[in-house]
């Protein structure tokens, strides 16, 4: 700055922010000095200060967990340099869970236990380590509500924003994902933080009633012909349920999605009922476009598929191979229970997103197309059995479900 006789100190800031690019090796290794130079280049007056650029970083988390199974996340945080030995930093640190707003803003989730070491949570510490292993229970302590992410979705002619699910206070936080915030509050109010995401799936829960399980297990004979075996073995009925599993995860592969038993809030529930002659393949509670319950249910009655079977065995289209095995019906229940699944999900809604049709499938899909969301009369039960090929999820759905369940 250049000082005269007019301006004196006037053009002379009271404040200096630096900005420290490379942590120091050691405390108060760094020195910022103040000189007057008059004329330039010979000093009459300077005064010096040394100072500490300290780091914190989020050396390594939890990438993806699912707290309503249970599951906890890890997060490990180094504070470069090295504390004074035996004393600390001036300032304190943090570690909250937040979620990233449409308008850039931080909607608190949670603060992090920083000092596990004592009998009682603490959520503040001294700067007095030079790394911490922390964990998450995926809880959230005050709650959060319903809200929109910072990322958009662009579809057939519109777009949306993320929802961010709403979050009761005390409950295990639904999908899609939630930051790290890593930070050392200095004395003056300067800070310093490190960031890291970190996603939570959709948790699917497939329960089986004792009856679906009994007429899953009974044989079908037409005239003497056995079209569906029965079931004796144990082991065979696992190998029915490991298919569906399979045809889920298959279905939903990229998408976050994990299948598992809980208990636990939010999740969702896939039922297998045995229903009734007039119900349909399976129903879902409703459509809901973007995910922001992850608490829903959807039905599969098994029932249904014997009839269709049957039916397909007398009436055609096409000759009918018997006898149906194991795997094809789990082929053809685990469809069911993906194309449920969809509908829980938000798909097909019928809005300019999605541009699904007025029952909230595939419009105009072809026939036999064998895409996930089609009409209950696109496709028949040649193709639900897996026998014409392999299923697909058509491109928009599958793009807007890597969006609104991403995976790391």
């Amino acid at each position: 700055w250049d000082l005269d006789e007019d301006s004196l100190f006037d053009d002379v800031p009271q404040t200096l922010w630096v900005e420290g690019v490379n942590t120091s090796s050691n405390a108060a290794d760094v020195e910022i000095s103040f000189r007057y130079e008059y004329p330039a280049g010979t000093i009459l007056c300077a005064d010096t200060c040394m100072v500490t650029i300290i780091k914190v970083e989020i050396t390594d988390a939890t990438d993806n967990f699912a707290p309503p199974l249970g599951e906890k996340a890890t997060i490990n945080v180094k504070l470069e340099p090295l504390p004074p030995s035996g004393g600390s930093f001036p300032g304190t640190f943090t570690l909250e869970v937040v979620r990233v707003l449409k308008d850039g803003s931080r909607q608190h989730v949670d603060w992090l236990d920083v000092d596990p070491s004592t009998s009682e949570s603490q959520y503040q510490r001294s700067l007095d380590f030079s790394s911490l292993s922390l964990t998450w229970d995926g809880k959230s302590d005050t709650g959060a509500t319903l809200a929109e992410g910072a990322d958009k979705f662009t579809g057939l002619s519109d777009s949306f924003y993320r929802l961010l699910p709403a979050i009761g206070a005390g409950e295990k936080v639904p999908p899609p994902y939630y930051t790290f915030v890593a930070k050392a509050i200095l004395p003056g109010g300067s800070e310093c933080e490190d960031t890291e995401d970190i996603y939570v799936p959709q948790v699917v829960d497939i329960l089986y009633c004792p009856e679906a399980a009994l007429a899953m297990i009974e044989d079908l004979v037409f005239e003497g012909i056995t079209i569906i075996p029965e079931i004796t073995d144990l082991a065979d009925f696992i190998t029915i349920q490991n298919k569906i599993a399979d045809m889920v995860e298959t279905m939903y592969v990229g998408v976050n999605i994990k299948l598992g038993s809980s208990a636990l809030a939010p999740h969702s529930v896939i039922e297998m009922l045995k229903g009734d002659d007039g119900d349909p393949r399976g129903r879902a509670d409703h459509t809901d476009f973007g995910n922001a319950d992850a608490g829903k249910s959807a039905r599969v009655y098994v029932t249904r598929l014997r009839n269709d079977i049957i039916m397909a065995y007398i009436f055609g289209p096409t000759p009918f191979t018997v006898p149906v095995t194991l795997d094809e019906r789990g082929h053809a229940h685990g469809l069911v229970a993906s194309h449920e699944l969809g509908h829980l999900l938000g798909l097909v809604m019928d809005n300019s997103v999605l541009d699904g049709s007025e029952g909230r499938h595939n419009k105009t899909p072809g026939a036999n197309s064998r895409l996930l969301m089609n009409p209950g009369n696109a496709d028949d039960v040649i193709d639900d059995l897996g026998r014409n090929g392999s299923w697909n999820v058509k491109s928009l759905n599958k793009d807007y479900l890597d969006f609104i369940l991403p995976v790391p």
